[in-house]
């Protein structure tokens, strides 16, 4: 909690420098709600990428050191939690060349 508070108050005075004819009040309340936004879209990003992997945060890490050091999962589960994982990480144009 006191990290989170310290990084609003920092992204507060970052804020009020670079725009420096804003009231700290309107510049509070804006930039508390972007970061509201900005932890809701992380938080749903690391759940499909959990449901994916598996189920469990520990899975995703393991998963994501294989492929980070280039290993190939041997057993078809893991094969297949790693398809939808690397799925659900890549959007947009590399998502239709994914085999299903």
């Amino acid at each position: 909690m006191g990290q989170l508070l310290l990084s609003l108050l920092v992204a507060v005075a970052l804020v009020l420098v670079l725009f420096p004819g804003q009231s700290v009040l309107s510049v509070l309340l804006r930039t508390a709600v972007t970061s509201v936004g900005a932890i809701a879209v992380v938080l749903t990003q690391r759940r499909r990428e959990r449901r994916a992997a598996g189920g469990s945060a520990d899975a995703v890490l393991v998963l994501d050191a294989q492929l980070r050091r280039g290993e190939v999962p041997s057993a078809p589960e893991e094969r297949g939690a790693v398809r939808q994982l690397v799925a659900t990480a890549c959007t947009g144009a590399c998502a239709r060349w994914m085999p299903r």
